[in-house]
């Protein structure tokens, strides 16, 4: 009797590497998109930590978050066919706070009269800068 073995072999594909990006107002994804070339499909989860991996939502599209902050994306590779997964991994992106010079002015407004609404410019985001 003979006994053919097969074993799975690895995934081809090119590693995500995270994003330092500046807040802008807009959803901004996390990390560079990245491809697998032959197997399985990449899958993305945003953690609370870099030591421990999320057990649910994971998902194909890449995270996007708008808020200013360092977020812990995960991302692993499953089985599929005859190929290995690839363990989850962590990368630590940032949206950092963006710069602002607002110029404050309160037209028509003559000292010792009421006070007019003072009218804000240069900050794009309305304040919203975290």
């Amino acid at each position: 009797m003979m006994r053919l073995i097969i074993s799975l072999v690895d995934q081809a594909y090119t590693a995500t590497t995270a994003k330092t990006m500046t807040y802008n107002g807009s959803y901004q994804e996390l990390v560079n998109s990245d491809s697998v070339t032959t197997g399985g499909t990449m899958e993305y989860v945003c953690g609370s930590n870099n030591t421990t991996a999320p057990t649910s939502g994971w998902s194909t599209t890449v995270p996007t978050r708008m808020t200013a902050g360092n977020y812990y994306v995960w991302w692993r590779i499953k089985e599929q066919g005859i190929y290995n997964a690839v363990a989850a991994r962590c990368l630590t992106s940032a949206i950092n706070r963006a710069d602002i010079s607002p110029n404050v002015t309160m037209f028509g407004w003559t000292y010792g009269s009421a006070t007019n609404n003072p009218s804000v410019s240069g900050n794009s985001g309305n304040g919203i800068t975290a």
